[in-house]
Formats: C-alpha cells, structure tokens, sequence
C-alpha cells in the first residue's frame, strides 16, 4: 500500500510545477506488459497440457456405456439449443442423420410406451462421434481432475477428434458441445470426490470412531 502511495505521489502532475508530459502513462504500459506476460504463460501452458493429454488412450465404450453416452448427447445437445441462439444450419446438424444404435436407455428416459413417439430428439451421429472421442479424452485423465484444466481438455479432445468439417463455423458448435460435455463430466467426477472426502471426514469425527479406525487396521 505504501508502494502504491508513493508512486501516485511521483507520477502525479505537480500543481506549482510547469510540466508538460504526464508519466503516468508508464504505468499503464507496465499493467499491460505484465497482463501480456500472463496470457501468454498460460497459453503455453494450455498447449503444453494439451500435448500431454493427447499422448494417452482410453478402452472403448461398451455397449452399456454407449448407451449412457448417447443419452447424455441428447441432453447435451438439448443444452447448447436452449443456451445459444443458434441459425437453422446449426440446428439441422444436431438433429440431421440421428444415432440409430444404442438408443434404448434414450426411449426408456421418454417416460411413454414403446408405441407413443419419443419427445426426446435423437442426437445426430456425428454429435456422438464428437462427444466419444471427448469422453476418451476425459476418462484416461479423470485421475487428474483437481488439477487439470478445461481448456486443455476441450483442445486435447478437439484435436483428437478432427470433424471440424462436420459441424457449422458460423457458432463454434464443436468446440461448444465439447465444452458442456467435459464440463458435465468434470461436475460429476468432482461430485465424487467430494462425497468420498466428506465421507472419510465423517469417519474420523470423534475420537472414539478415529481410534476404532486405527485399531482396525492393527492385525
């Protein structure tokens, strides 16, 4: 705080003086300097991270798991409709040539017989594609969910994937879609964590349940 007073003190036009520049231009041009700097450690930062995310795999969805993934495609896409005002290009491409396998928890989530038309829209294939290879992006890196970034996951997964053809430019929609997904994802896992350090809290809460703890692991 002294620092600051002191340099307000000298940058300050003197009111008896007869000065004709102002200094305090400098320091502007030191904030923007140091803002500069910032943007560009954490660019190179993302791009690190992003290389590194890309150099492990995981195993593919089985059929279970694709089922729980097309339905969180839909609700995805449901999302990013309702969020962003998307053009008719944009919303033809998430509904146009719909998911035709693994659509059954979807029909089930409707909440209507088999033989009344489900309200739920099926997501478009290329949707799914898009939001699998981000799903394999964020589950060989789940382990690292308190210290990895958004940003560097949602670049991992979109150089991963490489539909950049398949979908508009004119509203980013990939990388939009593959935001929310990662974004879902994160939330849930972190919700588990959470629960799972709440839980072993709770566990040693008194000292008579901490000691019981202890003792039980005495063989």
């Amino acid at each position: 705080m002294l620092r600051l007073i002191m340099l307000s003190q000298f940058f300050k036009l003197s009111r008896k003086g007869s000065y004709d520049i102002d200094d305090s231009v400098d320091l502007e041009f030191v904030e923007m300097k140091k803002a500069a700097q910032k943007n560009s450690v954490e660019a190179a930062e993302v791009e690190l991270l992003t290389d590194n995310l890309l150099d492990d795999d995981a195993p593919p969805l089985d059929d279970v798991q694709m089922e729980s993934l097309v339905y969180v495609a839909w609700y995805i896409t449901h999302s990013v409709s309702k969020k962003f005002k998307l053009r008719d290009t944009c919303r033809e491409c998430l509904q146009a040539e719909p998911v035709e396998q693994n659509e059954q928890l979807l029909k089930l989530k409707s909440y209507r017989s088999l033989s009344q038309p489900n309200p739920l829209t099926r997501p478009s294939g290329r949707v799914v594609s898009l939001l699998q290879h981000a799903d394999s992006v964020f589950r060989a890196h789940e382990h690292d969910a308190l210290t990895v970034s958004l940003a560097s996951l949602t670049n991992a997964a979109l150089d991963k994937c490489q539909l950049a053809n398949s979908f508009p430019h004119c509203h980013d929609l990939q990388k939009r879609l593959t935001q929310a997904f990662l974004m879902l994802r994160l939330r849930i896992t972190l919700r588990k964590l959470s629960s799972k350090a709440k839980t072993a809290k709770a566990k040693c809460g008194s000292k008579s349940v901490g000691m019981r703890a202890a003792v039980s692991q005495i063989r």
